[in-house]
């Protein structure tokens, strides 16, 4: 009865007795008979099924009751982004944090304090997590601004802090860079193309102020004595205004100007110039028994009489706690702090300091400081731009140095000024068209330079193919590139359809390299400057590269500014030395030649003052300079006397080594010499100048002794501008360049035979620098041409350009991973990883990623298939199962 297992019936039912047989025995002793004649298996079937299609399996035997057993085959061709989505926080990021100590100044912002070393510039925009906090550092001296307080100001261990260029954004779903936003930036304001008219309660506008969240204005106006309250549909801008109600202040004052509220909204400050009750100008308070109603306003008699001090007081400005006050005075021409003995009554004031803004705006209007009293901001009519002054101790008028300025041109008669609680917006009154703008005054702070993450490893042991990759990222102001590793990491790669595989990085024995040639199907390997794979990755961005339109200066962006009016404030000529890593301004304040160092080289930015060798001995108009390619000479032109100065240089490229060897008199050709050049064996010498505003070649017998140079020809610069300063050539003569001063820009000139200036021709080529300077003297190239420096008279500074474009070689955007469709470029191994790269400089914007999504084809994945849902069965005959499929499958059948 061991095969009793195969009875459908229960015992109850078959009701077995002794000495008995019984229909229930006869099919017993047949099964018993039937199974020792069939194998375990007694049929099977393999076939692809149509929905409803029905197959009979024919069984070596007779079965009574069939077991069936059934698998389906599942094709693995599809899409999955699970792995790679940035959602999944599936992504390695390189944590930059010291092996030291970190404490904290403050369980909010502060200022943090390594226990050995010091943060980097290039750390500025990080996210520093530990002790609970989460923080951005805002400076390379240590402050930070949280996100997230801190437990406790304790020292935080090594270890135990984290310092990340990329996060994940919850809330936005997104790898991106670490960044912060700087308010109260004027010197990067920006007129947001937002405006709201008031007119029609304030024709005659004096006042305005931004409630600190956005959502409210107010402003002020003459001709009907009242304050208007406002919302603004969209915070912060005021063409989205709504008027809501008026409050007249005629009982109190007939001019007033100012207006500013407390910081919860319940007193509302008036500052103005004809006191109702004659007693000239003075600020008054108002109390509002609803926050921030205007019409809920009433005078609670506090006052203060400023007319002895100036009786013209145009706005003013409360710090948060309520204890000081500023405003300016147009009569005097001054800031004034005064103290509020008690905190938000203005007729506690005293007068305790100010300040004589005079120098820049003869006409104050407008007032402001930033929330931490760093910063006091001013704006009026001579010049219709807005003034920072800088305070090394908060809110201290003693301390305020003047720092910049910009202008505003969207109204001639600018009023008042008001920011939102951060700074990044500013809205400023505009008396001539009793409209209200609105500015961004914001800063992005990000961090910068290329931030790879590297993805989870995915298991492609059973993958046969990659269709494509389908990568989603945003790249703002910056860029995302991706890599490929297919062998567990041992190499990485890009894609290209037309050009193949390309290696980037590869790990040699534990030591990672970096492909540094520049030919996409070629590979030179040079060991990372820092061995560690997401540092391997970071130099492969930038290791292989060409230029392309070098030398094209109607390519040229601007990029930097580097000050010289701490060494020259009439600089006329600039060089470099071969490798970049010096620059040289000669000037006439000081008569003298200035030598610079850059850490970077060709980067005006890392510039710092080395020292100068005064020219005062054989010329005081040096106009231009050059050197030797070897830097052992180096040229001076001499404007007034017409000629061209030779020093020896006993350290190339030093010129505190400089000795007096020559000149050269060039009045003949030119009364007023400024550029000088030579061509790259120094067998010809060229001058320009603004005497005879054309191109002057002598020819040198022995190269670089100007003593055996003699004049040959000359070419007119004079159709493309009457006032050259400069010239220069590429290295093999065929292109020239002209600065001029009249049209404030860089001429290009094409010459058929190299430095034959006779053979020159005007290429309709020009480039204006007159976004950055008025007075251009000088100008130069980088090595390669890809970089543009001009000096400036106006602004007594070096500007650097960016000329054409810098091609990577190891870099693959989304846009080319996502074309990819050559399914057998990646040779599929058991593992698959995928690098993102994030690249920021500067903008507004930041880039992101999002995730990339793969489509993959891979062996058939066998599952069991369910009966009733899958197929079902019957058995027609002992010796037949009859199976019906469901649906449209492939079936494997087995029957027991």
């Amino acid at each position: 009865m061991s095969n009793a297992r195969n009875i459908g019936d229960s015992a109850p039912v078959i009701n077995f007795l002794d000495n008995v047989t019984s229909d229930v025995q006869t099919q017993l002793n047949t099964l018993d008979t039937a199974i020792g004649n069939v194998s375990v298996t007694s049929g099977s079937l393999t076939k692809t099924f149509a929905a409803d299609e029905v197959a009979t399996i024919t069984l070596t035997g007779n079965v009574l009751a069939p077991v069936v057993t059934a698998t389906k085959e599942v094709a693995q061709t599809g899409v999955t982004n699970n792995s790679w989505d940035a959602a999944a926080a599936s992504y390695t990021l390189e944590n930059s944090a010291t092996a030291t100590t970190l404490t904290p100044s403050a369980v909010g912002d502060g200022t943090f304090t390594l226990g050995s070393g010091s943060f980097t510039s290039d750390d500025v925009g990080k996210t520093i997590s530990g002790n609970g906090g989460v923080a951005v550092l805002t400076s390379a001296s240590g402050d930070y601004k949280v996100s997230t307080n801190f437990t406790n100001t304790n020292a935080i261990a090594s270890g135990d802090w984290t310092m990340y260029a990329l996060v994940y954004n919850s809330t936005t779903d997104v790898i991106e860079t670490s960044k912060f936003a700087q308010g109260y930036d004027i010197s990067n304001i920006t007129y947001n193309n937002v405006s709201g008219y008031v007119g029609s309660q304030a024709a005659l506008l004096e006042g305005v102020f931004l409630k600190p969240d956005g959502t409210k204005m107010y402003v002020t106006g003459q001709n009907n004595d009242q304050i208007s309250e406002y919302t603004l549909s969209t915070p912060n801008d005021p063409s989205t205004l709504t008027h809501v109600s008026s409050f007249s202040v005629s009982s109190q004052e007939a001019e007033p100007h100012g207006v500013f509220f407390k910081s919860d909204g319940t007193k509302v400050y008036l500052i103005g110039q004809s006191d109702a009750s004659g007693a000239g100008s003075s600020v008054r308070g108002y109390d509002l028994s609803t926050a921030w109603q205007i019409s809920t306003a009433s005078y609670n008699s506090e006052r203060t009489v400023l007319h002895s001090t100036d009786a013209y007081p145009k706005d003013l400005w409360i710090s948060d706690d309520g204890t000081l006050l500023f405003w300016v005075g147009a009569q005097t021409n001054y800031i004034y702090k005064w103290t509020m003995s008690t905190a938000w009554d203005v007729s506690t004031a005293t007068s305790t300091q100010s300040l004589n803004i005079g120098a820049k705006e003869a006409y104050p209007e407008g007032l402001a400081l930033s929330s931490d009293g760093k910063n006091l901001f001013h704006m009026g009519n001579e010049f219709d731009k807005i003034n920072r002054w800088a305070m090394s101790t908060a809110f201290d008028l003693s301390t305020a140095v003047w720092q910049e300025a910009s202008e505003l041109t969207e109204d001639s008669t600018p009023t008042s000024i008001s920011f939102n609680s951060d700074g990044t917006t500013m809205l400023l009154a505009g008396g001539s068209n009793a409209r209200v703008y609105g500015y961004s005054t914001e800063l992005l702070y990000a961090a910068t330079g290329y931030q790879p993450a590297i993805g989870s490893t995915i298991d492609s042991t059973y993958w046969t193919d990659l269709n494509s990759m389908t990568a989603t990222n945003a790249v703002g102001d910056g860029n995302v590139f991706y890599a490929i590793s297919n062998d567990a990491k041992a190499n990485w790669s890009i894609l290209d359809n037309s050009s193949g595989v390309r290696k980037i990085v590869k790990n040699n024995g534990g030591t990672y390299q970096v492909n540094t040639n520049s030919t996409y199907g070629s590979e030179t390997w040079a060991n990372a400057a820092t061995n560690t794979e997401v540092a391997a990755l970071r130099e492969a961005m930038t290791s292989a590269s060409s230029a392309s339109n070098a030398f094209d200066i109607s390519t040229a962006t601007y990029s930097s500014t580097f000050s010289v009016a701490s060494q020259d404030t009439d600089p006329t000529g600039l060089a470099f030395n071969s490798d970049g890593s010096k620059m040289y301004v000669v000037g006439n304040s000081a008569n003298a030649i200035h030598e610079y160092a850059l850490s970077t080289a060709f980067d005006v930015s890392t510039a710092s003052f080395s020292h100068s060798f005064s020219t005062t001995a054989h010329t005081t108009s040096p106009s231009g300079i050059t050197f030797k390619p070897d830097g052992t000479i180096m040229y001076v032109s001499e404007a007034y006397n017409s000629a061209i100065l030779q020093y020896a240089l006993s350290t190339a490229f030093n010129v505190s080594t400089a000795t007096y060897t020559q000149t050269y008199n060039v009045s003949t050709q030119e009364a007023d010499v400024r550029g000088v050049a030579f061509n790259s064996d120094g067998t010809k010498m060229f001058i320009t100048g603004i005497g005879g505003d054309d191109v002057n070649e002598y020819a040198l017998s022995t190269g670089y002794d100007i003593s055996t140079a003699t004049y040959t020809q000359n070419f007119s610069v004079s159709s493309q501008d009457a006032n050259p300063q400069d010239l220069f050539f590429n290295s093999d003569g065929t292109k020239m360049w002209i600065v001029g001063d009249d049209n404030d820009s860089i001429f290009e000139y094409t010459l058929t035979t190299g430095f034959d200036v006779s053979t020159a021709s005007y290429a309709s080529v020009s480039f204006s620098v007159t976004s950055q300077d008025t007075s251009p003297m000088g100008a130069a190239f980088n090595s390669d041409g890809t970089k543009l420096f001009v000096v400036g008279l106006q602004n007594d500074s070096v500007y650097e350009y960016t000329v054409g474009s810098t091609d990577y070689t190891n870099q693959m955007t989304s846009t080319e991973l996502n074309a990819i469709n050559d399914a057998s470029q990646i040779t599929l191994g058991t593992a698959l990883d995928l690098a993102t790269i994030i690249y920021y400089a500067s903008g507004s914007t930041t880039p992101t990623y999002s995730g990339t999504a793969i489509n993959y084809d891979a062996n058939v994945l066998n599952q069991g298939a369910i009966l009733g849902t899958d197929y079902t069965y019957d058995a027609p005959a002992q010796n037949k199962v009859r199976v019906t499929s469901n649906n449209a499958a492939n079936l494997k059948i087995r029957v027991v």
